[in-house]
């Protein structure tokens, strides 16, 4: 892929992600919406718009259900899900920006404790992408705007996933688009599998009745079932090449662009905070691409 391709794959994931983030939380806040039915929704869209994918442009016998890397990427992939998704149904967007960016800090260390490896300019810009959102951080604080329970599921969950990946990885698998594909079936099928689970336990104690969701909700569950797919699909078209240097100050806007897109699409406030933080964070974005330059 050319330069010009990469960049358009990263904006589109970079867009992709913030209007998925504005539909989680429209329907998630929603006292008469059952979270683990959303859940189910949100893994089977996402796994029958990769299994067109596949009938159409891919290759069935190279997907592999059964292997144990894919199982385990599942079952992090669902469980970061879980708690990402939570957040979402319990805090703002702004919110979540101020707790995804302290769990920034902290989540490079996994691989220093696991693997006794330590990317120093990497965590240095994160440092640095942190401290450009201090002013949304610090209202938000100010607001009390940030729950506890959420924001430990959702730094537990992505913990979770890194550490995951840290420890079996699958970068040989995904070298190809026809590889990724095949990996990313089988990924989103375990991940089904786990939120189905919970599911029957559920069922089979007959502990709460369950109310179908009005068609308007499934109408725009599909649709972001499809973006989902698509969202992942330009994420590895930016990473896999030669041009990270591009690529992830821009994938690194999302938290950003998703508080907009909130403001846009659910009428979430935009506060001075905000607007500080995208000129100190595009100041970041711009030091970092003339230091490794």
């Amino acid at each position: 892929m050319n330069l010009p391709l990469i960049i358009a794959s990263a904006l589109f994931c970079v867009f992709s992600r913030a209007l998925l983030n504005s539909i989680d939380r429209s329907i998630l806040q929603k006292p008469e919406i059952d979270f683990l039915t959303a859940l189910l929704w949100n893994a089977l869209f996402p796994l029958a718009s990769a299994l067109l994918w596949i009938f159409l442009w891919g290759d069935f016998s190279k997907i592999s259900l059964f292997d144990s890397l894919a199982i385990l990427n599942g079952l992090a992939s669902q469980i970061a899900g879980t708690g990402y998704s939570f957040a979402l149904g319990k805090m703002k967007i702004r919110s979540i920006i101020s707790v995804c960016k302290g769990a920034d800090l902290i989540l490079p260390l996994v691989p220093f404790v696991l693997v006794h490896q330590f990317a120093a300019k990497e965590y240095f810009f994160s440092i640095l992408t942190t401290c450009s959102l201090l002013p949304v951080i610090w209202s938000v604080i100010q607001n009390r705007g940030i729950s506890t329970i959420p924001s430990l599921a959702l730094i537990g969950g992505l913990l979770f996933q890194v550490t995951v990946t840290q420890l079996i990885g699958m970068s040989g698998k995904v070298d190809s688009w026809s590889g990724f594909s095949s990996t990313l079936v089988s990924i989103l099928f375990w991940r089904t599998i786990f939120i189905v689970l919970p599911i029957l336990i559920r069922l089979i104690a007959q502990k709460k009745k369950v109310e179908p969701f009005p068609p308007k909700i499934h109408f725009y569950l599909a649709g972001r079932g499809i973006i989902s797919f698509f969202s992942q699909m330009a994420f590895f078209g930016a990473v896999i090449g030669k041009y990270s240097l591009f690529v992830w100050p821009i994938l690194n806007s999302g938290p950003l662009l998703s508080s907009f897109c909130a403001h846009i699409l659910i009428r979430e406030k935009i506060e001075n905070g905000e607007k500080w933080a995208t000129i100190l964070f595009s100041s970041v974005i711009l030091f970092y691409i003339y230091w490794n330059t």
